[in-house]
């Protein structure tokens, strides 16, 4: 199943363990060289200063009304989570970076995106541009993600160009 980071954000955690409700997401932290989340960034709903992580893989269930982590002591100082800490610190976020065709025209900004749920593989991005465009560009039409932008293939995502995004649509 692919959720979309927008759906991602704000969604309630729950740990098994001591069956109950430990916070919620607040930003999905994506490694841009292998194009993976690789944490979430979340508030707990304990007063806490200091931001926490939940590493990708300590996730046991993901869906559109929940998280599950197995013990609410996965939840570590973001700064635990050295590579995390890194991209969160300097707020490196796929949402907001500019899309450029590999002819070099920028295309927009990225708007939303979707993740597999079992991998953390980023799957798909939403492409908003000026006069009202908007595109889906699927994983093999990525051609790289880095701190600064987006490359795709061409300007054109698959030849469809979308007036909504559902994620129905990020199986393009």
């Amino acid at each position: 199943m692919n959720l979309a980071y927008s759906d991602l954000i704000g969604l309630n955690i729950g740990a098994i363990a001591q069956s109950k409700k430990v916070g919620n997401v607040c930003d999905v932290i994506v490694d841009p060289v292998s194009g993976k989340a690789i944490a979430l960034a979340i508030k707990k709903y304990l007063v806490s200063i200091r931001p926490n992580a939940i590493s990708w893989l300590d996730i046991r269930e993901i869906d559109k009304s929940a998280i599950v982590i197995t013990d609410e002591d996965v939840i570590l100082p973001m700064n635990e989570l050295v590579m995390a800490n890194e991209l969160f610190r300097n707020g490196f976020n796929v949402v907001g970076l500019p899309v450029f065709s590999k002819q070099k025209k920028k295309l927009g900004n990225v708007s939303d995106y979707w993740l597999d749920c079992d991998t953390g593989s980023l799957m798909s991005i939403l492409v908003k541009g000026p006069w009202g465009y908007k595109a889906i560009f699927n994983r093999v039409n990525i051609l790289k993600i880095d701190m600064e932008r987006v490359v795709v293939k061409s300007d054109t995502s698959s030849k469809r160009v979308v007036t909504s995004a559902t994620p129905e649509l990020a199986e393009l």
